[in-house]
Order: structure tokens, then sequence, then C-alpha cells
């Protein structure tokens, strides 16, 4: 049996290996000094290993030692460039090809049209040209594989659109149904059975230039990064969704329940971004976890004694931040922060005696709250704040006292919450405790 400095430092290294390399790998990206650092940011937030290069490497061994290349270049590919992408992909790799407008780029649009039709990417493939450009409008997307927009959309600059792309599978498409952007997965069927890799255009570079990276538009690219090439490397992409990678983000309910997309990561997530999902038994252990980029945490404890500092947080716009702890022992301590911009929400449950849960939700961005405190002797300490929404669930009960419990909610927009259980005397709506020296609830809404 570990003692207990053994299992702390094993539950800390657990922790902040699984919160920041995931599932590293290595990554080349081609650019031409414009979106390619973006890409860049957001590939090492989700733990990659990039390496930037302004000129093509068209031998086919040199992109071996890669996992994903991601050309984000609008100038035509050379041959040699097209036959070391194809043996790049045929082997396994994922690989990203920036296409354009047919006004700017069309002989690039050709190549990869080509390169990809060879590869059992539909005869006669066609990017730009005769099926002409789409809207600069993104208003559907693949939810199998990707967020639902939820009524927001997907900017562009001057995007072509895409046809006859065969078994591939859209991924961006406008509000009359032009495609934008388009997946084709060996592991999903979408090309020639010799394909094993992934390959997939947006046809529009600007998309995630400065001017437009931000909001969905981020959103959409972390999908890919986790979700899609996650299924790609790992070999568990099909027909039906990214598997073990993630495929929509988790859709926050920001009024007093939780939504059927919620409901099914709490059944079974299938991972997002920096994922920790972390199972600890036993007691007198410290748990640091620190989430940058996209993150999803699902986090089980049982044991006494125990201290649990989780951090979600990104300075990007558009992230979704999302925790779900369960703590199942007593005198535990539960520190919870989730700040940046985008939505955040969190699940909570502890079930024992005397826990203490501190839960921060700051910055832009919706907040919601789920807090279930099970037990006797309970401090909860709960701050909402920025623009945004902010709604809270809790239920605090013990029925023979304690709890000590506050609720601040403050910044421009809707503020609510809801203590469903009632007090057997009926003179509070608050949650149980049934006083004896117990009970204290401060409330505090402003803005």
């Amino acid at each position: 049996m570990l003692s207990s400095t053994l299992r702390k430092l094993s539950s800390i290294l657990f922790c902040l290996l699984f919160a920041n390399s995931v599932w590293a790998d290595n990554v080349l990206i081609i650019h031409m000094n414009y979106v390619g650092p973006n890409v860049k940011t957001a590939l090492e937030a989700a733990g990659h290993t990039v390496t930037m290069s302004t000129s093509e490497i068209t031998n086919a061994a040199t992109l071996a030692n890669y996992d994903q290349v991601w050309d984000t270049r609008y100038n035509t590919l050379s041959s040699s460039q097209a036959n070391a992408y194809d043996t790049f992909v045929k082997n396994g790799g994922f690989l990203y090809l920036t296409t354009e407008n047919p006004s700017c780029c069309q002989a690039r649009n050709n190549v990869v049209a080509s390169l990809i039709s060879n590869m059992g990417g539909g005869a006669g493939l066609t990017i730009g040209g005769s099926a002409g450009f789409a809207s600069n409008t993104g208003s559907y997307v693949n939810e199998t594989y990707m967020t639902s927009l939820n009524g927001s959309t997907i900017t562009f600059a001057a995007v072509s659109a895409i046809a006859n792309y065969g078994n591939g599978q859209w991924l961006i498409k406008d509000a009359s149904g032009k495609v934008q952007a388009v997946m084709w997965a060996g592991g999903a069927g979408n090309l020639s059975a010799e394909y094993t890799g992934t390959v997939i255009t947006v046809a529009d570079i600007n998309w995630i230039d400065n001017s437009r990276y931000k909001g969905t538009n981020v959103v959409a690219l972390d999908d890919i990064i986790n979700g899609i090439v996650y299924g790609t490397v790992q070999g568990t992409i099909t027909e039906e969704g990214n598997s073990s990678g993630g495929s929509a983000a988790p859709t926050p309910s920001y009024s007093t329940g939780i939504t059927a997309a919620q409901q099914s990561r709490r059944d079974g997530f299938a991972g997002t971004g920096a994922e920790v999902n972390a199972n600890i038994e036993g007691n007198n252990n410290d748990v640091y976890i620190q989430q940058t980029g996209t993150h999803y945490l699902e986090l089980g404890i049982i044991g006494s004694s125990n201290t649990v500092n989780t951090t979600q947080t990104s300075t990007q716009l558009g992230i979704i931040h999302y925790a779900e702890t369960d703590i199942i022992g007593d005198s535990n301590t539960l520190d919870l922060v989730q700040s940046g911009d985008g939505d955040k929400s969190a699940f909570v449950s502890i079930t024992g005696d005397s826990n203490t849960a501190n839960i921060i939700q700051k910055d832009t961005g919706s907040h919601y709250l789920q807090l279930d405190l099970i037990g006797d002797g309970h401090d909860a300490t709960v701050v909402q704040e920025g623009a945004g929404n902010h709604a809270a669930t809790v239920e605090l009960t013990n029925g023979g006292g304690a709890w000590d419990f506050d609720l601040t909610q403050s910044g421009s927009t809707d503020k609510e919450y809801s203590l469903p259980h009632s007090m057997s005397d009926g003179s509070t709506t608050s949650g149980t405790c049934y006083v004896q020296a117990g009970c204290s609830l401060t409330i505090i809404q402003n803005d």
C-alpha cells in the first residue's frame, strides 16, 4: 500500500500530466507568416510539439516524423509536395490544406482537389472554379464531429464553395447549403482503402486570421484539433464520430436545469481539449489540476481530508470550461476557479461531513453551477461574476443543522439561483438545514 506521502505525489503527478499532455504528438506547420502562429498557439495549448516552416518539405521520409501537417499557405503546391502528402495520408497522418476563393488562388484549389480525388475523395472534386463562391458566413457545422453553433456563425473573408466531394463529410456550410469545409477520414471510409489518415480543407485562409480568430471560429479550430485530429492519430475516428476524441464541446445550461448535451457528457464524455478523467481513492491527498485552452474535467474522489485545487483558465476567445467533480468522504476541501473568456459550467457533488467548497466563475461568458452538498457541517462559497448570464442550482441538506452558504452573482445580464428544498417549518425556501444552531445564508446579486 502506498504511504500517504507517495499517494499525494502520485495523485499530483497523475493530474498534472493529464491536464497538460493528454495526447501530445509532433506537428509541422507550413505557413506564409500569416495564420500559422494562431494555429501554433492552439496546438500548443492542447499539448502538442510544433515545428514551423516557411518552406515546402517534399521528402515523404521527413514528413513521416510528424503526426500532423498543417499547410496554411495559399500559393500552389508543387507536384513533389502533393506526392509527399499523398504518402503521408496513406500512412495514417492528419493533413490540413488551406484552399481559397477562386479569384485569388484557383491554381492551388485545382492541385488540392486533384490530390484529394486521387486519394478517393470524389471524382470531379471541385473547390471554387465552377462551384463558385459560398457565403462568407458559416451557418451550420457537422455536429457528429463539431460543436453545435447554437445560433452563432463562423466568419470567413472570401470562401470557395466545395462540390463533388464523394464520400467526404462536410464540416461547415452556409445557410443555402453551399459547403465551405470538408473532411475525408480514412477511418470513416471516406478515402480509398489504402489511406488510413485524414485530410481536411477549409476554403478560406482568413477564418483563422487575427481579425476573425475569435468566438465560434476558435471553437471550430479546437474541434478539429481536439476531436478530428485526436480521432485520426489515435485511430478511433469513424463515421459515427471522433470516438475517444471530442466532437461537440459541452453545451452549458444557464438556467436551473441540465440540457440533454450536458447529461450526455455526464453519462460518458468523448473528450475535448486538455482533458482530465481521474478517479482517486484514499485519504490526505493534495490534488492540483491546472488546465489552459479548451478543457474538460471529470474528477472522482473517495476518501477523507483531501484537498483539491482546480483551475481552468484561458486568454483565448470562445473557450469552453467544463468541470464535473464528485467527492465522497469527510473533511474535504475543494477550490475550483473557472476564468477567462468563454462559457463556464460546473457540476459539483460532495457527500460526507465537514466539507468545504469554494467556487469562482468569473470573466466573460455565461456561468452555470450545480452544487450538491449532502451531509453535515458544510461551508460553501460561490462567486459568479463578469459579463454574462449567471445561474446556480444548489442543494444543501443535513436536517439537523449545519451549512453556511454564500452566493455572490455580479456583472451585467441575467442572474438566478435555486435552492430546491424547503424548511420543515415553512419559514424559508432554503435547502433543508432544520437549524440547531446551523444554517446561515447570504445571497448578493448586483450590477
